[in-house]
Parts: C-alpha cells; structure tokens; sequence
C-alpha cells in the first residue's frame, strides 16, 4: 500500500490517543482539540453499526472514532476539498481506508442529497454561531468552524434526518446552542435528549474549557424512537 507523502510546511502530523492515532491537519486555522476527543468518546457505537459525521474536517473526530471501534463503518461529509482530500489521506495513514468514506458536500443541501441509507449514529461539532456580528472576527482559516452560515438549525436538522429509527446523535455544541437542538429534535415525536455532558469546572483532563471568545463545548446526545 503506497504511503502517504510528508506532511508540508502548512500540514502538521499530530498523534492523539497516546499515538494510537495520526492526524494530518493544517499549521494554522482550525484545528482538532478536545471538542473532538470529547465527541468521538461520546460515540459508543457497537461492531457492525454505522456513522456519519457532518462536517468531518480532517478527521479529527472520525480517526479517534476508528480506533476507538473497531468493527464501525464510518462516513464523513465535509465541504471543503481540501480538508475532506486530508481526512482520506488520515484514513489511509491510519490503515482505515477500506471502513471509511469521505464524501465532499454541504450539510446546507440536506442529507438526502447524499442518497445514502439513515445511519446508526450521526455526529457533529457544528459551528457555534450563527451571525458574525456577535464576536470578533475569526480568522479566515477558521470561519468555517465558528460561523454556521445556514444557522445551527440546519446542522441539526441534517443530523434528525440522517439517523435511523432508534438510533441516535450526538453533537460538540456551546451551551448557546442547546436551545436550537432541543428545539430541533423536539419535532420528532418520541425523540429523547439525554443529558448534556457536564464536566467539573476542576476537571480539565476530562472536561472542556473556553477562551473569551469561543464558549466551551459539550457533547449532547439525542435519541430517535
């Protein structure tokens, strides 16, 4: 199997879960932390299920989520060509490639568009805001991570429609956007939210923190009937 290149100047090769895991990612704008560990681990998918993450980015969620569960089938949508051509190589580089599949597209489209079957699990840590006016600008590379152009409503719109019945899903969302979710997920009778989590504000190994501008995120998982 063909390895491979070296990371460029602008790739950086990250290794998370002690290593068990390689992640290529850029230098610089967004990049994977511990909103995307918090939200693989919340995952506990069983062998032979299947997951989809919208807004993959480079896999950051998705390679833990490999290591993690072994025998899960996992897909991934991201819009930007570049960052879904890098989750396919971390895919590769983390001998995954054959359980995973990157498609290029916009959670905005709907996930008919995909036409693919619902899914076991539907996962994502979308953008925390929906209009820019209420922070400070973030910079370029990072935009895409912070702003919900088409608002956090269609993120978790696209999550409802892309889970099969009794199957569930879970989201890396700031505080802000529980309200959106839940009013969200209340349009489908019989969906139950389980609880967010809530790290102790002393616990950061296992928790999430924020800077003055980014809110913390949490992951919160909601089930289909």
């Amino acid at each position: 199997m063909d390895q491979p290149a070296p990371a460029s100047p602008d790739i950086v090769d990250n290794g998370l879960l002690n290593g068990r895991v390689r992640l290529r990612q850029p230098a610089r704008g967004y990049r994977a932390g511990l909103d995307a560990a918090l939200l693989a681990a919340a995952v506990p998918a069983l062998p032979g299920q299947r997951v989809l993450e919208a807004g993959c980015g480079a896999g950051g969620v998705l390679m833990p989520l490999a290591a993690r569960r072994p025998g899960v089938t996992l897909t991934g949508l991201e819009r930007d060509p570049a960052m879904a051509g890098l989750a396919r190589e971390n895919a590769a580089l983390n001998g995954v490639q054959d359980r995973t599949t990157i498609r290029t597209g916009d959670v905005a489209a709907g996930f008919r568009t995909l036409d693919l079957p619902p899914f076991d699990w539907a996962v994502s840590n979308p953008p925390f805001f929906d209009d820019a006016a209420t922070l400070r600008a973030p910079a370029e590379g990072k935009r895409g991570a912070w702003i919900a152009d088409d608002g956090l409503q269609a993120w978790t719109a696209f999550l409802l429609k892309a889970v099969r019945e009794g199957g569930a899903s879970s989201s890396s969302t700031a505080p802000i956007g529980w309200p959106t979710c839940c009013r969200c997920w209340a349009t489908r009778p019989g969906a139950s939210p389980c609880a967010p989590s809530t790290p102790s504000p002393t616990s950061r190994p296992s928790g999430s923190w924020s800077t003055p501008s980014r809110p913390a995120a949490r992951p919160c998982a909601f089930c289909r009937p």
